[in-house]
């Protein structure tokens, strides 16, 4: 078994435009909160915590606060450092290296979103399967096999 690292620069998340929305989302809620002192500043951190998370930000920024305005900083060292592996992923498989190449199995793999496209459609709209309300394998095959007959 071998890893294949492979760089597709077209499916990297650009690390700033999402450092440039929790900005505006910290804006956003200390203009919330400095308009009204019953505002909990709590509940607001919690939101801004959970916001940076959803973005796993996590390590890059940090969420600090004074009074009742939050602020946010950027670590550019981690920034930079997760900027090397914008649109890196690695493909694991048990196929030799002698038998195909990383331009091969990369491009198996994208064939498999291609596989999966089609037979969602084909469960959906040829076949109407959906919704399946049954548990067990045994079930499921009778169901799918009663529907392929009607």
């Amino acid at each position: 078994m071998f890893l294949q690292p492979l760089v597709i620069t077209g499916m990297a998340k650009n690390s700033q435009e999402r450092v440039k929305k929790i900005r505006r989302f910290v804006e956003e809620k200390n203009s919330y909160l400095a308009g009204s002192l019953k505002r909990d500043k709590d509940v607001a951190q919690r939101s801004l915590q959970k916001k940076i998370n959803q973005y796993k930000l996590n390590d890059i920024l940090e969420l600090t606060h004074q009074e009742r305005v939050f602020m946010v900083t950027v670590n550019e060292e981690i920034l930079k450092g997760a900027a090397l592996f914008d649109g890196c992923y690695v493909i694991k498989t048990d196929v030799k290296k002698e038998l195909l190449s990383t331009k091969e199995i990369h491009d198996r793999y994208k064939d498999l979103a291609k596989v999966e496209h089609a037979f969602r459609t084909f469960k959906q709209s040829h076949l109407e399967i959906r919704p399946v309300h049954v548990r067990t394998e045994a079930s499921t095959r009778g169901h799918v096999f009663a529907v392929m007959l009607a």
